[in-house]
């Protein structure tokens, strides 16, 4: 088998664990997509040394995928992240000629399907029911030319192969998505950083020059857990629908190149309140931009000396769901109101819906 021949294929299910078509290839670079099954061997006593049975008992299906962040900018078959955006934030709508992705209590499942190749031969690993247990977005100016990239965790239902009883799709499906261009990575160098204070709309004064960022959505999904047979969960051995089990968290870091300012100092000893933006423009008027409304310095900021060079300077926030004290400044448009979750991310591409 051979990484490159791959490709990775993406649809939003209308149910947990109801196959869905694909509606668009992932810029993806690795994926660690693997079927969990528990092994239980028989512990009764019968006057011999060995194990005597093995039974295979529930499965869940786990693992990684990580990719490089795109905007999509010429018309065809969808290539791009926008169902990954879609599952890990759970809400979506298309407004302003833009996807915008907020923060929902409620969570969207992928199928997610890879073909693979051994020798000539091509077999699909389809993979249902897979929730988002964790999003970083990472941009460093240090690191591959400034290329963004991001890392999903996911957790599903169930892990097929071609050839599988149950199989919805076919290798050929994610065969045949056939964009016409390949899209545009989201870079550093495309990058405008905004961050101030709560008391008027961020201005070209607010802008800060950072050399890397990251940021960390953890939906705090339970683990597989497992129930009886009823009407609607017709198979025991396999988890039910992952939930949140506890808040959603959201947490975001700046690097600068210089220690050039104290003024994160003060907002750590003053527990201010602040918000920020990183948009990036991008070829033919797209854009993709994520908006912070209301963010807090969460430790004293980093500024290290490490000798006789220059003193870089880190920065960590949490991001707040402020449903009380809501910014009236930060909007996308008028129409969608006043931004309340902590992560709000507008997708400018040539799509003209949302993922279904």
């Amino acid at each position: 088998m051979q990484g490159y021949k791959s490709r990775l294929a993406m649809g939003v299910e209308a149910s947990f664990g109801a196959a869905a078509s694909f509606d668009s290839l992932v810029p993806f670079t690795s994926e660690s997509i693997s079927k969990m099954k528990e092994m239980v061997e028989s512990g009764f006593l019968d006057g011999t040394v060995g194990v005597k049975q093995l039974y295979q008992s529930f499965e869940n299906v786990q693992g990684a995928i990580a990719g490089e962040a795109v905007v999509d900018v010429i018309a065809g078959d969808d290539y791009g992240w926008d169902n990954v955006l879609y599952a890990a934030l759970g809400g979506a709508t298309f407004l302003s000629s833009q996807n915008i992705y907020s923060v929902q209590s409620a969570l969207k499942s992928l199928t997610v399907g890879v073909n693979k190749y051994h020798g000539s031969t091509v077999k699909l690993w389809e993979a249902i029911g897979m929730k988002v247990k964790t999003l970083n977005i990472v941009g460093s100016a240090s690191n591959e030319g400034g290329k963004v990239s991001w890392n999903a965790e996911l957790q599903g239902k169930k892990l097929y192969r071609t050839g599988d009883a149950g199989i919805t799709n076919s290798a050929s499906d994610v065969t045949n998505l056939a964009p016409t261009s390949k899209p545009e990575n989201i870079m550093m160098s495309n990058l405008t950083f905004q961050i101030g204070d709560q008391s008027n709309a961020l201005a070209a004064g607010d802008q800060l020059g950072i050399n890397g960022f990251e940021i960390n959505i953890d939906n705090a999904l339970t683990d597989p857990e497992y129930a009886s047979i009823t009407s609607s969960h017709s198979d025991g051995s396999l988890p039910i629908e992952p939930e949140r089990g506890d808040r959603n968290r959201v947490n975001f870091s700046i690097t600068m190149p210089r220690l050039s300012s104290l003024q994160f100092f003060d907002n750590f000893n003053g527990n201010d309140s602040l918000q920020a933006k990183l948009s990036f423009a991008q070829s033919g008027s797209k854009q993709f931009d994520i908006y912070l409304p209301y963010l807090k310095v969460m430790e004293d900021p980093a500024a290290p000396i490490e000798g006789a060079g220059i003193i870089n300077h880190t920065v960590n926030f949490q991001a707040v769901w402020n449903t009380v004290n809501i910014n009236p400044y930060m909007l996308i448009s008028s129409t969608f109101g006043s931004l309340v979750g902590p992560i709000v991310i507008g997708h400018k591409s040539y799509r003209t819906a949302i993922p279904a």
